[in-house]
Order: structure tokens, then C-alpha cells, then sequence
């Protein structure tokens, strides 16, 4: 089984893409890399196939006079700063206000939430640590998407809906992936039905988002 794809493309459009890389069904990601000198989306970057369980992702680079150069592609890291009061049984936006990577400059430090450049499909990856919880606190992680609302509103998604308790510390994690459409954005919100607060520094409360 092939594992990853080298496809030089010197010209035209890679319209025929399809015809140039196929894949055997297989439950790993297998890796096909385009080298191009244009500009331009291949969809959504993923290439599928109907075959198996087979998948790959595409990485497009282009040859330029600044060298290598991947197209379309975000990184975003954001984490807290500082403690953030939580106070007991509401919704609050956590305040992700400091910023470790932002390929294209997408996250808004200010407002704490995120915007795409760009359609396609994402990944989301929240991790928030809180000070130790009272034995049988609930605790709540939602994704909010084109909802500028500190509060109150109703969550795209929960990602992580937990009873906790303990002498250390809690936490509260979740991944999804979605499609989200140009300058869509996402903010995280956090419910303790307990006053806590959540723990500062890029390792202990953060965010990521890749584009697939």
C-alpha cells in the first residue's frame, strides 16, 4: 500500500488529478504532494475515494522566488493569559487573548473568537483547565459558530459535558470538525454550575484550529 504520492505538475491546470493519484482502501491516511507553479484550490484540499476506507490529504506547494511556498493553509494558536473568573451557572466566552501562531491572521485576540479567510472543512480543538472543582460539579465546553453573543445563545455544538470533583485541578476538553463557510466564525464558552476559575498559560487552557 502506498503510504505517500509525489505528483510534479510543470504546467497546466491538474485537472485529470483524479486519473494521476489513486489510493487503495486502507483505514490510514495515506499522503499525495502536488508541486505546482499556479495558484489555486483543489476543492477543499482532501482527495476522496470511493474505495475502502481510503483517504488523503493533499498538500499543495508552489515553487515561487520566495522558495516553497504551501497555499492555503491555516494554524491558529490561541491560549489565556491571565486567570478568568467564571462565575456559578452562566455561559462566558473564554478569553483566549494571547496568540502563538496565526498563519493568515484569522483570530481576533480583542473579541476572543476566530474568523475564517476562507470556505472549507476544519479542525477544532479546545482544552480548558479550571481550579479544582467541588465532588459533583457539572461542567460544561461549548462551540459557538456566527454568534456574537457573550450569552445566552444557543451553542453550535458541546464538546465535552462532564460531573467533576477533586483536589488538583479539572479540566474539560473536546475535537470536532466542521465546514464553515468564508468569515464564519467560532468563539469557546465554558458553563461551571460552582464559581472556579480557569487556569492561565498556552498548555493549560488553549485553542487550535488547522484547515484539512
Amino acid at each position: 500500500m502506498v503510504k505517500k504520492i509525489l505528483v510534479d505538475e510543470v504546467g497546466g491546470y491538474p485537472r485529470n488529478l483524479r486519473n494521476l493519484v489513486s489510493f487503495s482502501g486502507s483505514s490510514s491516511t495515506q499522503q499525495a504532494t502536488l508541486r505546482s507553479h499556479l495558484d489555486f484550490n483543489y476543492v477543499d484540499n482532501r482527495y476522496y475515494k470511493n474505495n475502502g476506507t481510503g483517504q488523503a490529504l493533499l498538500l499543495v506547494e508552489k515553487y515561487s522566488n520566495n522558495g516553497i511556498e504551501h497555499l492555503d493553509k491555516t494554524f491558529v494558536k490561541a491560549y489565556l493569559g491571565a486567570r478568568q473568573n467564571i462565575l456559578a451557572g452562566s455561559w462566558q466566552k473564554v478569553n483566549f487573548n494571547q496568540i502563538s501562531y496565526d498563519e493568515l491572521t484569522e483570530f481576533e485576540a480583542t473579541g476572543s473568537r476566530w474568523r475564517a479567510k476562507q470556505a472549507g472543512k476544519y479542525r477544532i480543538q479546545a482544552y480548558i483547565s479550571t481550579d479544582p472543582q467541588v465532588d459533583g460539579n457539572r461542567t460544561r465546553l461549548a462551540l459557538h459558530v456566527n454568534d456574537e453573543q457573550v450569552a445566552g445563545s444557543s451553542a453550535y455544538a458541546y464538546l465535552d459535558d462532564r460531573v467533576i470533583g477533586g483536589p488538583n485541578y479539572s479540566a474539560l476538553s473536546g475535537t470536532i470538525e466542521l465546514k464553515l463557510e468564508a468569515d464564519s466564525f467560532i468563539d469557546i464558552r465554558v458553563f461551571s454550575q460552582n464559581k472556579t476559575d480557569i487556569l492561565p498559560g498556552g498548555g493549560l487552557t488553549y485553542l487550535t484550529i488547522s484547515r484539512m
